[in-house]
């Protein structure tokens, strides 16, 4: 077959020693052709020029058959590509986030972010499809920028949703899905907005790169017609709906969302992602192993800085484990890192990480990163001066035990909420046998009294949040490629009356990130000891901070 004129190369000849385009770059060009003629379409069909009819445009005439460019002068392509971006020039500038063009040691070619491929995006944009009925819509909005004083906008980070399903990484882009088209609505560029906030991205790497079908810029009225007549037909609309309400919201979006909403037609996008998210991928999998990597070295440098004679201050490990974190890749905490020592242990979430701590306190730390969009979550709980005593060992000795009883229950068929009964019988019946409660294990436990001592569920769904799929029940059964937290932790508050004073003040959590599988479950952070003894001579072991 030949291909008409202009199609692959703008109508220029190739000669014998030019390099033959990669498939990749053949893929991007055609798409950008696609969408360029879906735009022009557009703009006969709201013109009322019948199809068989000849189109004068800037560019010139365009006779019915022909397959001609849409110029980038037309009004309908304002802000996109230039004829001579038709192939990867557009993308090796910026456009906003990182490309495997114009960052090509870190994203590899035919993937559109680290780790996941072009294919795996597609692949989930059609599983959400198919849980959609014909005249149901997917409204991914952007997150809403966060400002120090209203001012200075913090580090973006993209809704999870809106990235898993298309790999954007940069605010203010929205997404509409359809059970037949994939539609990006871009913000429009000025030269102030490239001034304050640098490039964003353009029409051409929207549908050449990102694999949309159409492009809109937000503000516009094409892109208003189009938002309005598409969620306004929609039998049901699914969209976050706090961004929904966010006040930064533009106006395009607002009213056909409150008339949705009055309707009866909005729902939870969680509904349907939450269920696609649970399941991770081998990328996936491996995206997080890496954010775990990061925190194992992290755990590390912060452990060996604890070795210091003279003591050290809380804050020292938050900042080391921050910038180990971060030289190995990471953007970013998966949340503020809880480093508690002594009896600010029995904080649960204790953040101010502000006190000394001194050689014979035992150190609490609850940290974790966010690398390449997955995060983890990891506790380790040790003796600073590398010795546990007898009281901190006996509390230690009972929520180790239950972290492997949890860890030996974790299958599939198994859920969350099992996991975390199985922990709780172990805990009773251990602070009974202290003596820290008084009874049966039976009576602490249908009482409640355990609660007092370990306040907390066992774990958590771990993924792209740290508290990941927040829909899915902590009572369904879990499946090969979940990831979830084990937990335990015993708090005995300084001021705990009733209990031997010995046991005063102390608190501790062991917490690792684990992968179910078909058998044995995966402890992604298992190169952390967390037996007493393992965990003594690591701390011993390792080389002092000097």
């Amino acid at each position: 077959a030949s291909w008409p004129s202009g199609l692959l190369g703008g109508g220029r000849s190739r000669t014998r020693k030019e390099r033959p385009e990669a498939p990749m770059m053949l893929r991007t060009r055609l798409r950008g052709q696609a969408c360029a003629l879906r735009q022009a379409l557009r703009t006969v069909q709201r013109l009322g020029v019948p199809l068989n009819a000849t189109l004068v445009t800037s560019a010139g005439e365009i006779p019915r058959g022909t397959s001609r460019r849409v110029s980038s002068s037309s009004p309908e392509l304002d802000g996109g590509a230039t004829e001579d971006e038709s192939g990867s020039a557009y993308l090796r500038r910026d456009c906003g986030q990182p490309t495997s063009f114009s960052h090509p040691k870190l994203i590899d070619e035919g993937f559109l972010v680290p780790g996941i491929s072009r294919e795996e995006f597609e692949s989930r944009r059609r599983k959400l499809r198919s849980l959609l009925k014909t005249d149901e819509v997917v409204l991914l909005l952007a997150a809403p920028e966060q400002f120090v004083a209203g001012v200075v906008p913090y580090p973006y980070r993209p809704d999870p949703d809106l990235h898993y399903l298309t790999g954007v990484q940069q605010k203010q882009i929205h997404c509409i899905i359809t059970p037949t088209e994939y539609v990006m609505l871009l913000p429009t560029e000025t030269p102030e907005s490239i001034a304050w906030h640098g490039r964003t991205m353009h029409k051409a790497a929207a549908t050449n790169y990102f694999g949309a079908d159409d492009v809109f810029l937000v503000g516009t009225r094409a892109a208003a017609d189009f938002v309005a007549a598409t969620l306004n037909k929609a039998s049901r609309v699914y969209a976050t709906v706090a961004h929904a309400q966010s006040e930064r919201l533009s106006l395009m979006f607002t009213e056909p969302i409150r008339r949705a909403s009055s309707e009866g037609r909005l729902e939870h996008l969680s509904s349907l992602t939450h269920h696609l998210r649970w399941r991770k991928s081998p990328a996936e999998i491996s995206l997080m192993k890496r954010a775990v990597e990061a925190t194992i070295a992290g755990f590390q440098a912060c452990i060996r800085r604890s070795t210091r004679p003279d003591g050290y201050n809380e804050n020292e490990l938050a900042a080391t484990f921050e910038h180990t974190c971060r030289l190995r890749g990471a953007q970013r905490l998966s949340f503020p890192s809880v480093v508690g020592a002594a009896e600010r242990a029995c904080v649960v979430h204790y953040s101010r990480n502000d006190c000394d701590v001194q050689q014979g306190d035992l150190q609490l730390m609850d940290a974790g990163c966010e690398k390449d969009s997955y995060v983890s979550d990891v506790t380790r709980t040790w003796p600073v001066n590398g010795v546990l005593t007898t009281p901190q060992r006996d509390l230690y000795e009972i929520v180790y035990q239950a972290h492997q009883a949890c860890l030996e229950a974790a299958r599939p068929g198994t859920s969350l909420h099992d996991l975390h009964n199985i922990s709780v019988t172990v805990m009773a019946e251990g602070l009974c046998a202290l003596g820290i409660i008084q009874g049966s294990p039976h009576a602490a436990i249908q009482t409640g009294k355990y609660r007092q001592f370990y306040p907390h569920a066992l774990g958590h769904w771990l993924g792209m949040d740290t508290h990941d799929c927040a829909s899915i029940s902590q009572r369904s059964p879990m499946e090969p490629g979940c990831v979830i937290t084990i937990e335990p932790g015993l708090y005995i508050q300084p001021d705990a009356a009733d209990v031997p004073e010995k046991y005063r003040g102390i608190g501790i959590r062991l917490e690792d990130d684990v992968l179910i599988t078909t058998h044995t479950p995966s402890v992604l952070s298992k190169t952390i000891p967390v037996a007493p003894g393992e965990v003594e001579a690591f701390v011993r072991d390792i080389k002092p901070h000097l």
